[in-house]
């Protein structure tokens, strides 16, 4: 949450997770601590992982999509949580706003990425 209160918008309502296991859940409960968190895009290898996490965030109250690509989460998300050593697809495409953090350990361990306002938002 350290990284995410320096680099996300106060504002922030979406949050995007690559890697919808055990350490999304405490990410986005911490987070929601922080931002006004109103919508989850969850991504995972295995499709039953993400679903079984966006429905927990919908018992919380939360609207919940599971994406297909990490980049779609990506994309929608004002703040996007990895835990995998690498993510294919991350890394946005041209035109797309692109995180202002994007790291990928060498070893699992959570990464925070804040997106950056887009000019035409």
């Amino acid at each position: 949450t350290v990284a995410a209160r320096r680099l996300a918008r106060p504002e922030s309502a979406t949050i995007g997770f690559v890697a919808s296991g055990r350490q999304a859940r405490s990410h986005l409960a911490a987070l929601r601590v922080a931002f006004p968190i109103r919508r989850v895009y969850a991504c995972a290898r295995r499709r039953g992982t993400a679903e079984a996490f966006a429905d927990e965030a919908r018992r919380e109250g939360l609207e919940a999509v599971v994406a297909d690509e990490p980049l779609r989460a990506v994309e929608a998300s004002d703040i996007v949580v990895t835990s995998v050593p690498a993510a294919p697809g991350l890394v946005p495409r041209p035109g797309v706003a692109a995180p202002r953090l994007v790291r990928q350990p060498r070893r699992p361990r959570p990464v925070v990425a804040a997106r950056r306002p887009r000019a035409d938002r």
